[in-house]
């Protein structure tokens, strides 16, 4: 079976794609050479991984979905809808390997993907994992400040089986500086004045990193594609819901490409 990879895209590359007010120099991106050779108008969405070891976490796959929809690139379909397509058409033995292999290993293989995309009609799948979701507290006698931190990895496969597109950050956004203040009690013991700075807000770091991950996903068109007709969606595009698996080990595949 021949690998297909995907290239690292240098920021300036990424910006002339994209725009420059919309590419986070931070998110590690990834795409296939070969990208030009697709038309993308139907993604179906397959589910979070959650390999953080916090249940919170899962949140994150509501939060990827907000930022793909409002991207209008594409129209999204929920992991439901993909698993009833692949029911009514045959393939739901296929979605269910296609399913746990990335919930479990953060692999899409490229043979249950095209089955799959075939089968259903949709031109490319995107799965989702969370890596870190931590909250760390500076100790209240020393310095430094006290930190959240996020991982995120958003990867799309093509009706082939091509990684098309992936992107991933590992964010640490950190609090105003501490510094202990001190003052020694009647007896000699060391007290401290001042309030220690709690870790910014997680579900506010989650929401900006999957708004920027997300806003490095190009439109994926062939060159001298023709028009396709896209199913039809509501005016007002319903939330997508993505599957979720909180059970998964931890490991660090969200902090790669």
């Amino acid at each position: 079976m021949i690998r297909k990879t995907l290239r690292p895209v240098p920021g300036l590359v990424l910006a002339h794609l994209l725009g420059p007010a919309n590419v986070d120099a931070k998110v590690k991106v990834q795409l296939a050479p070969n990208i030009a050779n697709y038309t993308v108008q139907q993604v179906a969405i397959l589910g979070l991984a959650n390999t953080s070891s916090e249940t919170e976490a899962a949140q994150m796959a509501g939060h990827v979905v907000r930022a793909l929809n409002a991207t209008g690139k594409y129209h999204f379909v929920s992991a439901e809808e993909l698993a009833t397509d692949a029911k009514r058409t045959g393939v739901e033995v296929e979605y269910a390997r296609l399913r746990n292999t990335w919930l479990k290993k953060r692999v899409m293989e490229p043979v249950i993907v095209k089955k799959v995309l075939a089968a259903t009609k949709f031109d490319a799948i995107v799965a989702m994992e969370v890596s870190r979701w931590e909250k760390t507290t500076i100790d209240a006698l020393e310095e430094g400040t006290s930190d959240t931190s996020v991982g995120l990895l958003v990867r799309m496969a093509g009706t082939d089986g091509t990684p098309l597109w992936s992107a991933s950050e590992i964010r640490t956004v950190a609090s105003e500086p501490y510094l202990p203040n001190l003052r020694s009690t009647a007896g000699g013991e060391a007290v401290v004045t001042g309030t220690v700075p709690q870790p910014p807000d997680i579900k506010k770091v989650a929401f900006e990193l999957a708004t920027d991950v997300v806003a490095t996903m190009p439109t994926i068109k062939k060159v001298g594609a023709p028009v396709q007709t896209a199913r039809a969606a509501p005016k007002e595009t319903p939330l997508v819901r993505a599957a979720v698996d909180s059970t998964a080990p931890a490991d660090t595949s969200g902090s790669r490409p």
